[in-house]
């Protein structure tokens, strides 16, 4: 995969007439490394399916009884494989756990992909195992309703061109942890934690951060404004007026 990616990825970029990117990190990535016109780059946001919403109290504690033991929990969702860093999470919440009497759960859904032992060891060694409990597939409906039963979202990874479960998060009212890395700071907005992901300590305050935060509901607010600009009508049109002006002057060219 890695040999078919640098051999064609260099010669479809010098070919293309227009690049569209999900995130400005992308954007700033395609630029550097492949020596990019910018002004031949737009961003092109992703969004996400309606069904991730809010939901009432009394659903969320359905979800909670049926995932958690009735237990609030932080919630990462993602294939599990180096990049995303959640032997460090998990780690991470062994810290939060043993600084804080708080009675929370860690969720992990995500297929294990590739080069996982290291997950696998830091999880069986973890004295909080039965705290923390993987799903390896979930369809979307479900998905959306543990989303929304959340206390917190987090993501650890160490590089992610968009990160769309932070934003399917958002769009629940849910509060998000991310890393400060690539394009998660951007679409996790300033209503978010950050976070340092090679830092145990400083991803564990993080999670101690969400639970005692006074600001909680404005973070929600301000993720509730920010994520507006991610929506797949705005995307939609501004992909066919960029194709619809490309046509445009290649006739006049011609």
């Amino acid at each position: 995969v890695r040999m078919y990616y640098q051999y064609f990825v260099p010669r479809q970029i010098e070919k293309a007439r227009h690049i569209f990117a999900v995130s400005e990190a992308t954007r700033q990535d395609i630029v550097t490394r492949f020596n990019c016109a910018p002004e031949k780059i737009s961003i092109a946001y992703n969004g996400v399916r309606s069904l991730f919403k809010p939901i009432s109290e009394e659903i969320q504690e359905d979800v909670r009884a049926r995932y958690s033991q009735s237990k609030k929990y932080f919630l990462f969702v993602g294939a599990i494989h180096p990049r995303k860093n959640v032997a460090k999470l998990i780690q991470a919440f062994d810290l939060f756990c043993l600084k804080t009497k708080a009675d929370f759960q860690l969720l992990i859904v995500g297929r294990k992909a590739w080069m996982t032992d290291e997950t696998e060891a830091v999880w069986q060694n973890s004295p909080n195992k039965s705290r923390i409990q993987f799903y390896s597939y979930m369809d979307t409906e479900q998905l959306a309703l543990v989303t929304a039963s959340a206390f917190a979202a987090i993501n650890p990874s160490l590089l992610e061109g968009f990160g769309v479960p932070v934003l399917e998060a958002l769009n629940c009212d849910v509060p998000v942890l991310v890393s400060n890395c690539f394009s998660l700071p951007e679409v996790a907005g300033p209503g978010a934690y950050i976070f340092d992901p090679n830092d145990l300590e400083d991803i564990a305050i993080a999670m101690i951060q969400s639970i005692d935060d006074p600001k909680r509901t404005q973070r929600i607010e301000a993720g509730a404004i920010h994520r507006m600009q991610f929506n797949w009508q705005h995307t939609a049109e501004h992909i066919y007026n960029t194709l619809i002006q490309e046509h445009k002057e290649k006739h006049i060219k011609n």
